[in-house]
């Protein structure tokens, strides 16, 4: 199935480790923030969390240092929220092993993360994930589904998305490859609906990472 596949790029939370991060209390305080700057969230409000501090950012314009003032602020609030559950990841079965078995193949592996870099390190720190390269949001200046956070990884891996694998548990994870040129492995953990990845669908779905090692070219 992925005969040729020079790179596989996982996707972190949800995909390779649990951590449960408290969502919708990110999004309340984030709202709350966009308060104290008298910044209208009516038409951004719906927006995943970092767009829509990207959105909220470019309203406030480049006078004063304001957006500048905001960004530093909407982080800090996301960093609040994020550190106490990456401190308590948990891995997510088979993730290791399948991580073992692309390096047996001498397959290249990235990370790319819309965590924060500071919350990733705490992850490994509990449970470390074989990797080449790493990038969270920290460290690129467009996250996915923007395909630049593909891109960079996999020009610092030397890989070209045609030869490269996108796996993660989010339809953003999906379109992120596919905009990026790479192929897609949607992984749809137990508690997810079989329509989960309507609506960006990948090429390939499992329910369990392991499923993935069948489909690997055979180890060298």
């Amino acid at each position: 199935m992925f005969e040729g596949v020079r790179a596989f790029l996982f996707d972190l939370d949800g995909t390779l480790v649990d951590t449960n991060i408290d969502f919708h209390r990110m999004r309340q305080e984030t709202l709350a923030l966009l308060g104290r700057y008298d910044i209208a969230c009516e038409e951004i409000g719906h927006l995943d969390i970092l767009t829509l501090i990207d959105r909220a950012a470019e309203r406030l314009g480049s006078g004063e240092g304001r957006a500048e003032s905001f960004r530093r602020d909407a982080e800090a609030v996301l960093v609040e929220v994020e550190m106490p559950f990456c401190r308590a990841a948990r891995p997510i079965p088979g993730g290791t092993d399948l991580l073992e078995a692309l390096k047996k193949r001498h397959i290249k592996i990235g990370i790319v993360t819309r965590n924060c870099r500071v919350g990733v390190e705490a992850i490994f720190g509990r449970v470390p994930l074989a990797h080449d390269v790493l990038l969270t949001r920290n460290d690129i200046a467009r996250v996915k589904p923007d395909p630049e956070h593909l891109w960079a990884a996999l020009k610092a891996l030397e890989v070209p998305p045609g030869k490269a694998v996108m796996v993660g548990d989010h339809w953003m994870d999906v379109q992120a490859g596919r905009n990026a040129g790479t192929r897609t492995v949607g992984y749809l953990a137990s508690d997810k609906p079989a329509d989960f990845f309507a609506r960006a669908e990948p090429e390939v779905t499992v329910r369990h990472l392991l499923d993935l090692i069948p489909l690997l070219p055979a180890a060298s």
